[in-house]
């Protein structure tokens, strides 16, 4: 809750970097993109701090919590899906702004996990997605060096924040060596069996994702 309050300076960001994109100003591209800079920064150090390991026993986490409790919400006689960071709208905001692509696996969850969110948000991503690279667009042919530098800067920080999530969910997974039975995101599994590994590489292939926005020195 913590990280989707700080994403709320996300949508702001986002949305003036848009309309700067459709207005052709330079002045105000940067600044929005500075912005979200600072926003996406944020919301990865909200997550980063309170999930270290001295604040957070991060391999017991899951068979303490047991994180599907409370989700048991309904929505016109349909089970929603259990808490899951895929509804994290904000990262999803963050990355149509920066155009990054949903063309992986995770990306394909990401999309299919806004028929779980509510009703408002599921519509504000999807009348997003007509502006998905607008602002890259932007950046790329009529953005100054400013603008060129913080559109990188974003990216990079949602790429290092990815990293940084691809390691500490692999760490929850993983556990504390000893066999238990956890439940997270609406499936158990048992501790100990190397699912950290398929997360780790499920979690890579959003890493590739965000990276491939990277822009080349070329302007690309």
């Amino acid at each position: 809750m913590l990280a989707e309050a700080r994403g709320q300076v996300v949508l702001v960001a986002g949305l003036d970097a848009v309309q700067a994109a459709h207005e052709h100003d330079r002045d105000a591209l940067a600044g929005a993109l500075e912005a979200l800079h600072h926003a996406i920064r944020a919301v990865a150090r909200e997550i980063n701090v309170f999930t270290r390991f001295h604040v957070i026993r991060t391999d017991l986490w899951p068979v303490l919590t047991q994180p599907t409790f409370g989700w048991g919400l309904t929505e016109r006689g349909t089970l929603l899906e259990v808490a899951s960071g895929l509804q994290l709208g904000a990262t999803q905001f963050a990355d149509l702004t920066l155009g990054v692509p949903f063309s992986g696996p995770l990306g394909a969850s990401l999309l299919a996990s806004r028929a779980y969110l509510p009703p408002g948000q599921r519509a504000l991503l999807s009348a997003w997605d007509a502006h998905h690279g607008d602002v890259r667009a932007a950046v790329q042919v009529w953005g100054d060096s400013r603008a060129r530098d913080l559109y990188s800067a974003c990216v990079q920080d949602m790429e290092r924040w990815r990293v940084s999530h691809r390691e500490r969910g692999a760490a929850e997974l993983r556990g504390d060596g000893r066999s238990h039975v956890m439940a997270s995101t609406g499936t158990q599994f048992e501790a100990c069996v190397p699912h950290d590994q398929a997360f780790r590489d499920l979690m890579t292939t959003r890493v590739d994702d965000t990276r491939s926005r990277r822009r080349n020195p070329d302007g690309d």
